[in-house]
């Protein structure tokens, strides 16, 4: 997917738009670090309550995972704002592309929110055993993602063309794990979802904590070996 999806905005952005694009994805993917490994860890706390689904305690869960994402989105929506209007100018992007700039990050920021918001949906599938569904949603996600950069390219949207194929993308495997969940009956039951609390949530923290810190290190050694390798 990324092979072809490069290979698509190279061959219908000049070399600066190109530019601003990468380097809105790379900020960006450094503001997903705001998740503090919550993902993981609410996904593995899942697994304990998936068949308590009669005491609410599985509902409670649930509930305050949906709870972390929803302020963890908005930190990353602001964060996003604020880097925005910071980075043009201390990175020294051309004045003729600080707009374009500007409006990727906000749209890449604000589409990374919505995702953390239904990331719940994907925690549910993995807890219940169902990768092989969100899987298949992620193919589904990028083949449409592919497909809407395609048109919107040749429509001449330009750079705008990756915002609108990624929230297209994203709608799209929502959409399939949202039917999936539902379907199968993977959702608490009605009149059993229980109530977010702050022992849940202090479970969810304390064990995010230690996945966070172990994918920081292993993040800070892969890049210090790609640092050595390109200096030699």
């Amino acid at each position: 997917y990324t092979l072809v999806a490069l290979r698509i905005a190279w061959a219908h952005l000049s070399e600066e738009a190109f530019g601003v694009w990468a380097l809105s994805l790379i900020v960006a993917g450094y503001v997903s670090f705001v998740d503090l490994g919550m993902g993981s860890s609410l996904a593995r706390m899942l697994i304990d309550h998936k068949d308590e689904k009669e005491n609410e305690a599985y509902g409670g869960m649930v509930k305050t995972g949906m709870l972390v994402f929803l302020v963890q989105g908005l930190i990353v929506l602001i964060v996003g704002v604020a880097l925005s209007f910071i980075l043009p100018g201390w990175l020294k992007i051309p004045v003729g592309l600080q707009d374009e700039f500007f409006w990727l990050m906000i749209g890449q920021t604000s589409i990374m929110m919505m995702g953390f918001q239904t990331r719940i949906l994907t925690q549910i599938l993995y807890a219940h055993q169902r990768m092989d569904l969100h899987h298949l949603a992620q193919i589904a996600q990028f083949c449409a993602t592919l497909f809407l950069l395609w048109r919107c390219f040749d429509a001449g949207l330009g750079v705008y063309s990756l915002l609108l194929a990624q929230f297209g993308g994203w709608l799209v495997q929502v959409s399939i794990c949202a039917w999936a969940c539902r379907s199968r009956g993977l959702l608490p039951r009605p009149g059993k979802w229980g109530r977010a609390n702050r022992r849940q949530f202090r479970e969810l923290f304390t064990y995010g904590q230690d996945i966070f810190w172990i994918g920081l290190g292993s993040q800070f050694i892969t890049t210090s070996q790609a640092v050595v390798i390109s200096h030699t």
